[in-house]
């Protein structure tokens, strides 16, 4: 699950072959080398990119073995609910990836009751459970915690009695808007020169890691164990 980090040139190398990636070690008081884990949201069964979403996952997964890298998969269900859902969390739980939940309906925990969301993260379990490597990691759509005190502490009381940890992560970005756009392209046109993405791509993941580690170092003083948000797209 856990990378240390490297240098850019080996970035650029790595993230050349899919979105696996890492950063050049800033400067802290601790000799200790920086790390960072990837985590992997939303996957699901639809083809897009010129590609079938066998091929995303199969390219996607082929770059985590190469570098041997373990992820965490976390799955809404909703996207997964059918006979080739559970082919793609399989491919990820026999390679060893963890299988976390990310409830079943992708609910924003602001718009709807703590009954509701309570009740959606469990209808989200048993699409998840049987597999060897779920782990009890509940991670938010959109990161919404709720919007009252009460609905924050209630679901965390909650997913407590529940045994779930919340999936965290310190570094977000917007690669789910990056495919989406490559996507569109594609539509319009099969043959279109994708190098212009995979560079914005690349950047723009590179200076949101950036932009994250200087603010653990301004507010933390220190590096901390970094965790991405990806997703499970092109």
């Amino acid at each position: 699950m856990v990378l240390n980090m490297v240098n850019r040139r080996d970035f650029l190398s790595i993230a050349a072959t899919m979105t696996s990636w890492a950063l050049t070690p800033p400067v802290v008081a601790s000799e200790t080398r920086p790390e960072i884990a990837f985590t992997f949201d939303d996957p699901k069964t639809q083809d897009g990119a010129n590609l079938r979403w066998q091929d995303v996952n199969d390219r996607i997964m082929g770059a985590l073995a190469k570098h041997k890298i373990k992820s965490v998969l976390f799955v809404c269900g909703m996207r997964l609910d059918s006979d080739a859902g559970h082919e793609l969390i399989a491919t990820w739980d026999r390679q060893g990836h963890l299988i976390g939940n990310h409830s079943y309906s992708h609910f924003n925990f602001d718009e709807v009751t703590i009954s509701d969301f309570e009740a959606d993260a469990l209808k989200n379990e048993p699409l998840i459970v049987s597999y060897r490597h779920f782990t009890r990691l509940f991670r938010y759509p959109y990161f919404k915690e709720g919007d009252t005190a009460e609905k924050r502490d209630g679901m965390r009381h909650f997913l407590q009695e529940h045994g779930y940890r919340i999936g965290r992560a310190t570094i977000d970005a917007s690669d789910w808007a990056i495919s989406a756009r490559l996507e569109k392209r594609l539509k319009e046109n099969p043959t279109a020169d994708l190098a212009g993405y995979h560079d914005f791509f690349l950047e723009h993941i590179w200076e949101r890691a950036q932009f994250y580690e200087s603010l653990a170092q301004r507010v933390l003083t220190r590096s901390v164990r970094h965790t991405v948000l990806l997703h499970h797209n092109a």
